[in-house]
């Protein structure tokens, strides 16, 4: 009886003890048999784990339970959610920290609109079938949010890079421009109106009155009359000279600006090096719309010219593969010849050959070829019957 006992506790369910905690948070052994889908889900969730990132899942000392909080703990902090709770996991926790940080991690999930339900009790008693599919969405909302803070610190620093540092083209560009653009500013502060008069108070003119009376303040003495433009030359001038009357000298007048102290053949130089300049920057435009123009020209003509040696290599590839499929066709040809002329052979034999002969010959092979095929399915069904019989002794 006791050697029957022996043999049959060999075959009990696989039963394995794990660690519980009961109602009044104390921890207890309990039975727990294997079930084959939670382990699976607890691999496929471990391996989750380690290609998200997290590779404390591969440390074999650690506990299940603190892979899967730890885990859920990290993706929380990579998915960079504003919540309200602290969430500081260390591995062997005590069994009120462990149910506490459990209860912390169920109530975040909510707020950060997790598809899926799932009880603290069910990460205390890893229930893989629920806790693999909050993974999963957790393990997928972490990666897509360290992929666009990968995004955003590239740009970051494509930003820093051209704030602090330039290429050798663009400085020579911006160096030709603040060169044109200190002669031009240069200049045009040499033409700049100067103001040689001012009023001395302000009269109920009209407004093309007004605008003559501004012309003249910057000595333009020779704008056309405001008031009445079909007068003749003389009322023009006593216009003039009447609206002079209420202007007066300025402080730039009095100290005299450099324009002003220019003559005639100082002003036509600096007018034709100032047109000098001018065509000076359009030829430095062209140049460079020109020397762009031909980086692109170049540019393409090297993209063409790789084009054109892909086409010859594939061109060659494909002739090799030609000249190689010849010969096979070749060689096929051979053996069809070959097989011709045997068979030719084997239809003069067959010819010389007694009737009756070859009839016999021909039941005794089919007999031999069914014979052959009876064996392999008997021996496939002793197989078969074999494999059942081992199953039902062990």
């Amino acid at each position: 009886m006791s050697s029957n006992r022996d043999i049959f506790s060999k075959h009990l369910p696989n039963v394995k003890l794990a660690t519980r905690i009961d109602a009044e948070g104390r921890e207890v052994q309990v039975e727990r048999r294997e079930d084959v889908d939670a382990t699976v889900k607890e691999l496929e969730t471990f391996d989750m784990l380690v290609a998200a990132g997290y590779y404390r899942a591969r440390i074999k000392g650690l506990s299940p339970f603190d892979k899967v909080v730890g885990g859920m703990t990290w993706c929380i902090e990579c998915c960079d959610y504003d919540v309200d709770v602290d969430l500081l996991f260390h591995e062997n926790l005590t069994i009120g920290q462990k149910i506490a940080l459990v209860e912390k991690i169920v109530s975040v999930l909510p707020q950060m609109k997790c598809p899926f339900q799932i009880e603290p009790h069910q990460i205390q008693g890893l229930e893989f079938l629920s806790i693999h599919p909050v993974i999963q969405w957790l393990v997928k909302k972490s990666v897509e949010n360290r992929a666009e803070r990968a995004q955003r610190l590239k740009k970051f620093a494509i930003g820093q890079f051209h704030n602090h540092y330039q290429y050798k083209t663009d400085k020579e560009q911006l160096a030709k421009i603040r060169n044109a653009s200190a002669h031009i500013k240069r200049i045009q502060e040499l033409y700049n109106p100067v103001r040689a008069y001012q009023r001395k108070d302000a009269g109920n003119e009209d407004e093309k009155t007004r605008v003559r009376m501004t012309l003249l303040e910057y000595g333009c003495a020779a704008a056309p009359s405001a008031t009445n433009e079909t007068r003749s030359g003389a009322n023009d001038e006593l216009d003039v000279h009447k609206l002079f009357k209420n202007l007066s000298l300025t402080k730039e007048n009095i100290t005299c600006s450099p324009t002003h102290r220019l003559d005639a053949s100082e002003r036509s130089a600096m007018h034709r090096h100032y047109t000098e300049l001018q065509q000076e920057m359009e030829t430095d435009a062209k140049q460079l719309s020109e020397h762009s123009q031909i980086k692109m020209l170049e540019a393409s003509k090297v993209a063409l010219e790789r084009n054109v040696q892909s086409n010859l290599e594939e061109n060659k590839e494909i002739e090799a593969e030609l000249e190689k499929q010849k010969q096979q066709l070749q060689q096929y040809v051979e053996q069809k010849q070959e097989l011709q002329a045997e068979i030719e052979q084997y239809k003069a034999i067959e010819a010389k050959a007694d009737p009756e002969l070859v009839t016999k010959v021909h039941d005794m092979l089919k007999k031999h070829d069914k014979l052959k095929k009876e064996e392999a399915e008997f021996k496939e069904f002793c197989r078969q019957d074999l494999a059942n019989l081992q199953k039902e002794i062990e």
